[in-house]
């Protein structure tokens, strides 16, 4: 905050004319701008004195607002071009991926003409393009996530090993590309399960260790799991190109890059650390640079404290989880599942993904048609959408519940608004899926629904 300035009573400023002749240069600089001036009082205590010492009161206080202001505006001016250079990264983020999938989906347009090699290739890379797509989607939505208010953060009973795993297993093609090992070491003692938000843990995991990816070009990625003084703690090690010391206190600010070249050529929008920062708070953990020196790598720690299940236990063996864990070839075989969508191409690639994990899948174009083959069929779930023309989704699952209809309903909605997840869970929803998700995920989710209850 700027000072204010203290007032004084100076000397007696002479005879009438010079005071008054002195009070109206001061004045002449006052209106020019110059807020550091100040009316003379002479101290007689007379009307004119009164009158410049209120003045000089105001003239404080409006230098005092000024210099608040002008701090504002250039913080201010400073987040709007930190935020102007996110989206310029987040432009390029996007549209790259999108571009090689277009190039891509160009070049085996004609099955005949193209050999079977570059149609795996070609594939492999649209999956690859539509993965960091998915990313770039889920960073920008993270963090309107963590600027809204009202989110409430719940806990669930969550196995944070299998979430580590899982998080290394899902970014370890981008691993390979670079030809970098990830591994994962988890001290004996870590209990298998904890009360902490899912969602959020993975997502601090996610983010810092495809960070540490991204900014290391040769070597071997560590991921330590273990006990520090009562809490979890998840180390992700790297041997990369390390940070700077002069920047190590801004490298949680959002939008913020070490070195812009380097991003640039490596990609990213600087809004990772972040992100993984204030989930973690939420989790009422944290994140830090525990260590780092340039060209030699970081150490970065996750913290979260220790909310015992109650059926906490020793950790299972990692192969008695794998095992535990491994799904059926077809998680969904014999599962009846009516997809509603008004978009063709969404409605095709979902039935093609839940059919190729045995779902048999129906179709409905709007909240209508998905109505009336909800209640005249016998699905065992029905995936809708909110924003349908007819009727929408909302009101198409109000619909179903007031027919009775008990079967779980599944809300998928590219709205990731809290509002939008109240209303759909109002109307009547079992669970509600924001788009884009991965097919793993849905799966999941989708399995998870039509499990009863304990």
């Amino acid at each position: 905050m700027a000072a204010r300035k203290k007032l004084t009573r100076p000397a007696r400023a002479g005879g009438p004319e010079r005071r008054l002749h002195k009070i109206t240069r001061a004045l002449e600089e006052m209106i020019g701008g110059d807020l550091d001036q100040q009316l003379p009082i002479s101290g007689a205590g007379d009307e004119l004195d009164a009158l410049c010492y209120s003045v000089n009161i105001l003239v404080g206080e409006l230098a005092f607002a000024t210099a608040n202001l002008q701090r504002a505006r250039a913080e201010a001016e400073a987040a709007n071009a930190a935020k102007s250079s996110f989206l310029r990264a987040a432009s390029h983020e996007l549209r790259t991926p999108l571009a090689v999938i277009v190039w891509l989906v160009e070049a085996i347009k004609d099955p005949a003409q193209a050999p079977p090699e570059r149609v795996e290739r070609s594939l492999a890379g649209i999956r690859r393009s539509a993965d960091e797509l998915l990313r770039t989607t889920e960073a920008v939505l993270d963090l309107s996530r963590l600027d809204d208010p009202n989110a409430r953060l719940e806990t669930e009973e969550t196995d944070v090993i299998a979430i580590v795993s899982e998080a290394i297993e899902n970014l370890r093609p981008l691993g390979d590309r670079k030809q970098l090992a990830v591994r994962l070491a988890v001290e004996a003692g870590v209990p298998a399960l904890l009360m902490t938000n899912a969602h959020h843990f993975r997502q601090v995991v996610v983010n810092l260790v495809a960070n540490a990816i991204k900014f290391t070009a040769e070597g071997e990625i560590i991921v330590r799991v273990h006990r520090r003084a009562g809490k979890l703690a998840v180390d992700v090690e790297d041997p990369g190109v390390g940070i700077p010391y002069a920047v190590r206190g801004r490298i949680f600010e959002p939008f913020f890059q070490v070195d812009r070249s380097v991003s640039q050529r490596l990609g990213g929008t600087g809004v990772g650390l972040a992100i993984a920062k204030r989930f973690a708070e939420g989790l009422g953990g944290d994140v830090r640079l525990r260590a780092s020196r340039e060209g030699r790598g970081s150490t970065f720690r996750f913290t979260i404290p220790f909310l015992l299940s109650g059926r906490e236990g020793e950790r299972p063996s990692p192969a008695g989880r794998r095992a535990a864990a491994a799904p059926r070839a077809r998680p969904l075989e014999g599962m009846r599942i009516l997809v509603a969508d008004d978009e063709k191409l969404v409605r095709d690639a979902l039935a093609k993904l839940l059919e190729l994990e045995g779902a048999v899948v129906g179709c409905a174009t709007n909240g209508e048609e998905a109505v009336t083959m909800a209640l005249a069929e016998d699905y065992g779930l029905v995936l809708m959408d909110v924003r349908m023309p007819v009727v929408d989704g909302l009101e198409a699952i109000s619909r179903l519940r007031a027919a009775n209809f008990a079967r779980p309903i599944v809300a998928l909605t590219a709205n990731a608004s809290p509002e939008q997840r109240a209303a759909c869970f109002a109307a009547g929803c079992t669970d509600h899926l924001t788009k884009p998700i991965a097919g793993s995920d849905l799966v999941s989710k989708v399995v998870a629904s039509c499990r009863p209850s304990a």
